[in-house]
């Protein structure tokens, strides 16, 4: 009677999404009865959605070893293999979209440094050929900028 309750208990969390209270009771149903379809498949559906899905997966793959034909955990199997592909993908595009934005920085400060090279070659060039021995806005005749 405890048991059936607490799956009946468990429903009514999942329902108004609290998922804590859902992982806690059908971690005390698992306790009460390993093969609880319910409870993993309940776990399976409150780790979904705080996107844990490799928990998730774990909760279904171990509900189908003896409960192979289980349409609801395969279902729910195959939201959770989406969502862990869709999640791949958004990391995937957060690395590479990271990894342009600092090559681009790394240009940036690259061509930076050899324009302000190019800048100050160019500036010494300028007054070596005008043969004066100092930068024109220096009081110093010795300014060698």
């Amino acid at each position: 009677m405890f048991f059936i309750c607490t799956v009946d208990y468990i429903l009514r969390c999942c329902e108004q999404e609290n998922y804590g209270s859902v992982l806690r009771d059908c971690s005390q149903a698992l306790k009460i009865n390993l093969k609880s379809s319910k409870a993993l498949y309940r776990s399976s559906l409150a780790l979904l959605a705080l996107e844990r899905v490799l928990e998730a997966l774990d909760c279904c793959d171990r509900c189908l070893e003896f409960d192979k034909d289980n349409k609801g955990v395969l279902n729910v199997r195959e939201k959770i293999l989406k969502a862990k592909a869709a999640k791949e993908r958004k990391e995937r595009e957060r690395s590479e979209r990271i990894r342009k934005e600092e090559e681009e920085k790394r240009r940036l400060k690259a061509a930076f440094q050899v324009g302000c090279q190019s800048l100050a070659d160019m500036h010494t060039y300028t007054f070596i050929i005008s043969g004066t021995k100092s930068h024109p806005s220096c009081k110093s005749r010795w300014c060698f900028r």
